[in-house]
């Protein structure tokens, strides 16, 4: 709950998960939806059936969004993707990003490092992921460049692929990497975000390769940290990665984009100084101070618009 100007609460904020927002019927404060990812979003994306207990999600996340004074989303896409899929017609919206806490400068990417280069992908193993791209680029990558490692950080939950075959990390590793490449790729699992904030100093480039994305915290920390990032053309990405400024761009569901991608950013060290540069100065919009007071604005112009009338 939000308080705007003093005395009882008059705002609150849930997200569209579930259509948890539909139970406040009655209520004399506004209530804003805070429009992560619909499940409409993600099922398609995942290749979950349509069966009936993702339409019964779906309709009561629309009739939540329905009931809203305001909906507020990380990124233009979702908003677009809502309009389109359940009239909204009349509700006040705004693109608030996500924050994001900076890294300290000590802690930033670095060029140069001694050693093999790394490519870090942070992610889950799973198809929304991407992580299958990651892994068939690397795959071409091994081929072109012997100096180059592959770094995999985060859960695997499996992935269904294109046949209905469904894959662990390991199976799909030993299927489509040739034995050098496997030689030089390390699973590390789940990781502490002390230990990401040091392979983001040290590896040559960060991917982020999701064939559905509202908004990419990957990319966000990517940004942050200054790291070279190479991400897809997908959903909210290009929302935050302006494609040659601040970060490169591949055509989403390509291996072959992600890597031809990739072979730049490893070959090309003033090209990995300028994208590092303006990763750095494209993270002043997802501070904490900023945000709050883009959502605080929101809030007073709902409020506005609703508790007044």
């Amino acid at each position: 709950m939000s308080n705007i100007s003093g005395g009882r609460p008059r705002v609150l904020e849930i997200e569209e998960s579930f259509g948890f927002g539909g139970h406040f019927k009655d209520r004399d404060f506004a209530l804003v939806i805070r429009a992560h990812g619909p499940f409409f979003k993600g099922a398609a994306a995942l290749g979950i059936p349509f069966d009936r207990r993702v339409r019964d999600r779906c309709a009561a996340e629309a009739r939540a969004v329905r009931h809203a004074d305001g909906i507020s989303a990380p990124s233009q896409y979702i908003l677009d993707a809502i309009s389109r899929e359940w009239d909204i017609s009349g509700i006040p919206t705004a693109v608030i990003p996500n924050p994001a806490v900076p890294v300290p400068p000590d802690l930033r990417w670095r060029p140069g490092t001694t050693g093999p280069k790394q490519i870090l992908y942070v992610g889950r193993f799973d198809r929304l992921k991407g992580a299958d791209l990651m892994l068939k680029a690397f795959n071409f990558i091994a081929e072109e460049k012997a100096d180059v490692e592959l770094l995999f950080a985060g859960p695997d939950r499996g992935l269904t692929d294109d046949d209905g075959r469904h894959w662990k990390l390991h199976q799909y590793a030993e299927a489509h990497l040739s034995p050098d490449a496997r030689s030089r790729f390390r699973y590390l699992g789940v990781v502490s975000r002390t230990l990401l904030q040091d392979l983001r100093r040290t590896s040559a480039v960060c991917v982020v390769a999701s064939r559905e994305e509202t908004f990419s915290y990957a990319a966000l920390e990517a940004l942050g940290a200054g790291c070279p990032l190479v991400a897809a053309r997908m959903g909210g990405v290009p929302e935050m990665v302006a494609d040659e400024h601040n970060g490169l761009l591949f055509e989403s569901g390509r291996f072959e984009s992600l890597a031809a991608q990739l072979l730049r950013v490893l070959e090309d060290n003033d090209l990995c100084k300028r994208l590092s540069v303006a990763a750095l100065e494209s993270f002043d919009r997802y501070l904490p101070a900023n945000v709050a007071q883009e959502t605080l604005n929101f809030y007073a112009r709902v409020c506005r618009l609703t508790l007044t009338q």
